[in-house]
């Protein structure tokens, strides 16, 4: 619920990227959310057996999505420049994300979460990006521009 709510999806049409560790929510949020295509992006879902509203991926610093074709991206943040969850794609991530869209990151479990949150924030209003909601655990910007 907290995942479609910070995305702000009631309804579909639409595809939503979910990245890292927040692509485990893909089926329940399929479920919740008929008509969005909720697309995982992590390492770990090769096995994972795609279904209805839901498919599967791997991709680096680059995504395999058009301008704007993304109603919002959901994603836990991460400070592993190697990892696709890192803010240096935030100008990626706001290039895919549709006018309106969101980003919403969430801080992974610990004491490194609020300063990953914060850098996040950051790198997204860097990227032009309003900032609807930002608290110690998530932050959620907007696209405007398109």
């Amino acid at each position: 619920m907290e995942v479609a709510a910070l995305l702000g999806l009631t309804d579909g049409p639409g595809n939503v990227a979910l990245i890292g560790d927040v692509a485990g929510h893909a089926t329940a949020l399929a479920g919740l959310v008929p008509g969005i295509e909720f697309i995982g992006i992590a390492p770990g879902l090769r096995g994972w057996e795609e279904g209805e509203g839901v498919s599967r991926l791997t991709a680096g610093a680059s995504l395999p999505f058009s301008n704007g074709s993304l109603r919002g991206v959901g994603l836990v943040a991460e400070g592993s420049p190697s990892s696709a969850a890192n803010p240096s794609i935030a100008a990626e991530l706001t290039r895919v994300v549709a006018r309106d869209g969101r980003i919403a990151v969430w801080g992974a479990a610990g004491p490194t979460a609020g300063p990953a949150v914060r850098e996040w924030e950051d790198a997204l209003k860097a990227e032009g990006l309003d900032v609807l909601a930002s608290e110690e655990t998530a932050v959620v910007v907007r696209q405007v521009a398109r």
